[in-house]
């Protein structure tokens, strides 16, 4: 995959939570928090909203807690912010 051609953070943290929701296997588990880490990074640096920021270390909390409720809640609260 080329820099110059990788998908947004955004569009990269919305389809691997997809994957994960559909299919919470260990590496689909990786991707989704590998992307969020890379949101959270774009949250800080572009958005600067550190309420979203705080919601995504949560978030990767809860993935490695394997809680699947609150996860589908997290993703769900944080796609419609980054809209």
């Amino acid at each position: 995959m080329s820099l110059l051609n990788s998908p947004s953070p955004v569009t990269l943290f919305r389809e691997s939570g997809e994957n994960f929701l559909n299919n919470p296997s260990a590496s689909n588990a990786m991707a989704f928090d590998d992307a969020r880490v890379a949101l959270r990074r774009y949250v800080n640096v572009q958005l600067e909203d550190n309420n979203l920021s705080a919601k995504l270390v949560d978030l990767g909390h809860l993935i490695r807690d394997s809680k699947m409720d609150e996860i589908e809640k997290y993703f769900s609260l944080i796609i419609a912010q980054v809209k």
